[in-house]
């Protein structure tokens, strides 16, 4: 690796630099402790120096914390198939760092100090650092990436297509409006389905967004952009002339039809990088849910 192993420790677990910022709980996770400091980290990648609302904080502080547990939960799962750092690689790493901070006249311990760090936050970032990297290079091969490619080509091969929507507006921490939203677009859907009424009749008597006049129509997207990802995913997903379930944005709740499918022609090859994202992603969510039945999680009252 190019960078200095100092500043992968940095890169790799930021959280780290907070450490000596009290020692609150906002989880656990078979008793070990996800500290409030390493959620306001994560939380100060993601907001920077923005001043958000109370309410938009506190959804984010809880998505920070689901995120570590999800992080903890993979390491156990990656230590229980021996695929996670072993001792000797993690000593390695120390070493190597060790070496490089006697070359810059300072020594291990007097770094732990100035970065407000124990041995133990040290060792479990680099568990996580090996860990994870390794078990991504079992996965991410070039026959994976062609069959995850051709299992879901639509999303990366330059496919666009043309929907159209129903947009109910409810503000994303209004849970009643929501649920009524839902409730109404569900009976809308039905109704659809069952041709009693057309999509787009539907939504320009009831869409609240300015293509309402269209039939609900907003052209071709692609799966990125211009939408939400929560909406491109979704319409993504759909069949030529398929109606959506209600779908959740920061707008609102939505229902959503594919009205054309304009095939792309990029190859896997073409899209290495976005694949190389999406399986990071997928296998992220995924070891996390094999190993959450198997613990025992807490959330607690600081979190």
């Amino acid at each position: 690796m190019k960078r200095g192993w100092m500043a992968v420790l940095l890169l790799v677990s930021p959280s780290l630099s907070l450490a000596g910022q009290g020692n609150k709980i906002a989880a656990t996770v078979d008793g070990a402790p996800i500290y409030l400091r390493e959620v306001s980290q994560e939380l100060s990648r993601v907001v920077g120096k923005r001043k958000l609302p109370k309410q938009v904080y506190q959804r984010l502080q809880k998505e920070m914390i689901n995120r570590l547990v999800d992080k903890r939960l993979i390491l156990q799962y990656l230590a229980s198939k021996r695929m996670g750092a072993s001792k000797q690689q993690i000593d390695a790493f120390v070493e190597r760092l060790e070496k490089q901070l006697e070359a810059k006249k300072t020594n291990l311990k007097d770094f732990l100090k100035s970065k407000k760090l124990q041995p133990s936050d040290l060792r479990m970032s680099f568990a996580w650092q090996i860990g994870w990297t390794n078990f991504l290079n079992r996965f991410l091969t070039d026959g994976n990436l062609k069959k995850y490619f051709n299992d879901h080509s639509r999303e990366f091969d330059g496919t666009k297509i043309r929907v159209a929507h129903i947009l109910l507006k409810a503000k994303r921490g209004d849970k009643k409006a929501r649920i009524a939203a839902t409730k109404k677009l569900s009976g809308l859907r039905a109704q659809i389905v069952n041709k009693a009424v057309s999509f787009a009749q539907a939504a320009r008597a009831h869409s609240q967004s300015p293509s309402a006049v269209k039939g609900g129509d907003i052209g071709l997207i692609g799966r990125y952009k211009p939408m939400p990802n929560e909406f491109s995913q979704v319409a993504f997903a759909l069949d030529l002339g398929e109606v959506s379930k209600p779908v959740e944005t920061a707008f609102g709740v939505h229902l959503i039809k594919c009205l054309e499918v304009k095939k792309g022609t990029k190859t896997w090859q073409d899209s290495r990088s976005q694949l190389n994202r999406a399986i990071n992603n997928y296998l992220y969510k995924w070891t996390a849910n094999q190993q959450r039945p198997k613990s025992k999680i807490v959330i607690t009252k600081s979190g």
